[in-house]
């Protein structure tokens, strides 16, 4: 499992990578537009092959039809009556015709989000910025009897608190200021063994893994780096960078926000020509 979740990583980090590969230097805004309409041509694509058009056509030209009539009828309540159920019958059926469809995009959509987020959820740490690492060991026992080690390039990156210890929640954390703008390994250790975590250092926007987890699931949603193999000591290392802005006519937008609203606009400006039904 950890094999085939790793290679699902590496590709879609590889992918995600050569898509926003042109856009580097550029207002974060440009390459989630982008993906966005990628994502719409390739969602309406698939929802067209999936999905029955001839018939939500037909139930969403009722449904139209039905509602046009609520109108001119208005005045009179029996017949608006009759109308709401039928417009209710036939938005259950539509529901029916397009549920598989959108069942079946749920997964891509995942992964889409899972990579934007590598890239635009935070930002990478500023140089002479104090940061919190933060890490769940196996055991918490083993806190009672042991002080966990964090070990990085003197030169690079400054460690600048001693281990604090969480012995009811099993957690240990340190705070580290970046000295030099890179990518940097950090290694965690209880004893002899351990796990490196990576530091991104600098101005602009990139790929920024932010946690490293033994869950297969926290590797998929969270890609980056490969995942902590079974038999660490630490079960999970995550650095507390801050947010990415994204800046946009005054106004600080969550990335989610914009991916969702700009897809959802690009579906509805090419579901016409690309001829589909949703």
């Amino acid at each position: 499992m950890t094999i085939l979740v790793n290679l699902i990583n590496s590709l879609g980090v590889f992918l995600s990578g050569w898509f926003v590969a042109p856009f580097e230097g550029t207002h974060p805004f440009w390459p989630i537009v982008f993906v966005s309409l990628l994502t719409a041509i390739a969602m309406l694509w698939i929802f067209g092959k999936l999905s029955n058009q001839e018939a939500i056509r037909i139930v969403r030209q009722r449904i139209r039809g039905n509602l046009l009539a609520v109108r001119l009828y208005q005045h009179d309540l029996k017949i608006v009556m009759y109308l709401q159920k039928k417009i209710l019958v036939d938005t259950f059926i539509y529901l029916r015709y397009s549920l598989g469809p959108f069942l079946v995009m749920v997964i891509p959509i995942v992964l889409i989000l899972a990579q934007l987020q590598l890239y635009f959820s935070v930002q990478p740490a500023q140089v002479d910025e104090s940061l919190i690492i933060r890490a769940v060991v196996a055991d918490p026992e083993i806190l009672q009897d042991t002080i966990p080690e964090l070990v990085a390039d003197s030169d690079s990156v400054r460690v600048e608190t001693p281990a604090v210890r969480s012995l009811e929640d099993g957690e240990v954390a340190w705070r580290i200021k970046p000295l030099r703008p890179g990518r940097h390994t950090i290694t965690l250790r209880i004893e002899s063994r351990g796990v490196t975590k990576l530091l991104v250092v600098g101005e602009d926007w990139t790929g920024v893994p932010f946690l490293r987890s033994n869950s297969s699931l926290d590797a998929l949603l969270y890609p980056g780096e490969e995942m902590i193999p079974d038999g660490e000591p630490f079960t999970a290392v995550e650095i507390g960078y801050d947010p990415l802005p994204i800046l946009l006519a005054g106004w600080d937008f969550h990335w989610l926000v914009l991916f969702f609203l700009l897809s959802l606009l690009f579906a509805l400006l090419l579901k016409k020509p690309m001829g589909v039904e949703i």
